[in-house]
């Protein structure tokens, strides 16, 4: 069968219930690549390169990958004191500003299958670990419009998020700024 092949590849994962089909990490990873390497990637840069003079800090731009946030673009200050995260880093669904913006644009339905099989790791004293915590901020992030990491994921990191606006309706990037604490 064809779904067995697509699946074998990579390209479709079978959900939990075996039922349904969801994108599979090939497919995922397939994406990111054209995100990383499209004709838009020059335009998006010298916004983030624009941004990052204005605010003084590292910004970058992300996308949803499966249950983890991946940065497709990053502009670093030049300030002596910041984070370095390279275009291709990872980070968690739950403790990332992106990450709960992310999370925030989901019924719950879509985010507790998602938050179903990802662990809710501690990374600092600060880690939201709880799914009724993560509920509230989300409360607070559609009110307010943007989300904010505070010493979630790294030490004495904070993050500012929000989405970039899409025609669709529903994006699946973020930009987002960083500084320390």
């Amino acid at each position: 069968r064809s779904s067995d092949l697509l699946e074998g590849s990579g390209l479709l994962e079978r959900s939990v219930d075996g039922r349904h089909y969801g994108t599979g990490i090939r497919l995922r990873k397939l994406a990111e690549n054209l995100l990383f390497n499209d004709i838009f990637h020059g335009a998006r840069h010298a916004v983030l390169q624009h941004l990052v003079a204005e605010v003084g800090e590292s910004c970058n731009l992300t996308a949803l990958s499966g249950s983890e946030v991946v940065y497709l673009d990053r502009v670093e200050t030049a300030a002596p004191l910041r984070f370095y995260l390279h275009s291709g880093s990872r980070v968690p669904v739950h403790c990332s500003a992106s990450g709960k913006v992310f999370l925030s644009q989901m019924t719950p339905a879509q985010r507790q299958r998602l938050l179903a099989h990802t662990p809710l790791e501690v990374y600092t004293p600060k880690t939201l670990t709880h799914i009724d915590q993560l509920e509230q901020e989300i409360k607070q992030i559609k009110r307010q419009g943007f989300a904010l990491d505070k010493e979630e994921f790294l030490p004495g990191l904070l993050c500012v998020a929000m989405l970039v606006p899409c025609a669709s309706g529903r994006s699946n990037l973020c930009i987002a700024a960083q500084a320390p604490i």
